[in-house]
């Protein structure tokens, strides 16, 4: 797999599962939604010009499109 795409699988899936993580309340709220913030924030452009770039390769495109195409809007 190419390093772009699996430094891409690597962050994302970090993210997906830190906003799967949230606490209800309090502190450890605050820092799950800033340690999201950090951690997911360009990965939905990211995730367009990986497709963009690998249109056309069947097993790269099925890794990309397991992930959400725009998680970072609110």
């Amino acid at each position: 797999m190419p390093s772009d795409i699996s430094e891409f699988v690597q962050q994302r899936d970090l993210c997906d599962h830190l906003r799967g993580e949230i606490p209800d309340q309090g502190d450890e709220q605050s820092q799950a939604i800033d340690d999201i913030n950090q951690q997911c924030r360009g990965t939905d452009a990211e995730l367009q010009r990986l497709k963009l770039k690998y249109t056309g390769s069947t097993a790269f495109e099925q890794v990309l499109n397991q992930y959400e195409p725009d998680i970072e809007s609110p």
